[in-house]
């Protein structure tokens, strides 16, 4: 059991650059670099990993606009109904 837990986390980080505590601390503007890519980093401490570093995701610039995606789906077709009132016809059937 420990051996295929410890194998599982070999496979899991294979593709991914490790670094030690020690780069951490020498190294953090290539670390940094990394992040940015996009890229996920793992720590290691005396040859174990102790977790990994996950870049934020990017966020969004703006909000799609909803009304323009409406338009192109159903045209100019008045809908007489809301989802939320189908939604409550629905429940309300059983």
């Amino acid at each position: 059991m420990r051996f295929s837990t410890w194998l599982q986390g070999e496979t899991i980080t294979f593709h991914m650059k490790a670094f030690t505590v020690r780069d951490l601390r020498q190294r953090f503007p290539d670390v940094e670099a990394r992040l940015k890519r996009g890229e996920t980093v793992v720590v290691r401490k005396r040859q174990k990993v102790i977790g990994r570093i996950v870049p934020e995701p990017p966020k969004l610039l703006r909000y799609p606009d909803f009304e323009e995606i409406q338009k192109e789906i159903f045209g100019n077709k008045i809908i007489e109904r809301t989802f939320t009132e189908l939604v409550r016809e629905e429940r309300d059937r059983y």
